[in-house]
């Protein structure tokens, strides 16, 4: 049986998901330019209207960047009816701008990222605050954490 150098059995490492990861980004970036250079107006108004929550896809480090997902939900949902506007209007460069003249329209759309902010940074407080008032630990507190103080000792009363 004869032996040839080279690489062994194929596998995954690490080091080659990333660079298809890079690989993927680069298509990824090229489809998005392409995208901006055949629909301009199109592009430049979904930018302004999401600014909030491209910014914070930018600023955003937490594991699934949930934060900047709420907000360019939440801005995705009150721009859909100034690009409709665009688009039946015939992807005029100047309807487009106008568009973004009308403070109703920048004020929805922002107001919508921030609204997706607000939900994405109250949400897990209120739910751990409910889930201590029943009582229930919440799934971030390590087990245990009554531990010492009896099974039934508790400062309020159940419910």
């Amino acid at each position: 049986m004869a032996s040839f150098p080279g690489p062994g059995p194929t596998t995954i490492s690490p080091k080659g998901s990333a660079r298809q990861r890079r690989s993927l980004a680069w298509v990824h970036g090229m489809l998005w330019g392409a995208l901006a250079t055949l629909a301009t107006p199109m592009a430049i108004l979904l930018l302004f209207l999401l600014w909030p929550g491209v910014l914070a896809l930018v600023l955003d480090r937490a594991p699934g960047r949930p934060v900047a997902r709420a907000m360019l939900f939440c801005g995705l949902a009150a721009s859909i009816a100034p690009a409709r506007r665009l688009w039946s209007g015939g992807m005029d460069m100047q309807l487009g701008l106008r568009l973004l003249g009308e403070p109703r329209v920048l004020v929805l759309a922002w107001g919508a990222c921030f609204g997706g902010w607000l939900l994405a940074e109250l949400v897990p407080v209120l739910v751990s605050l409910v889930l201590e008032r029943r009582g229930a630990q919440p799934p971030h507190a390590p087990p245990g954490r009554d531990e010492g103080m009896g099974a039934n000792s508790r400062s309020r009363p159940p419910l």
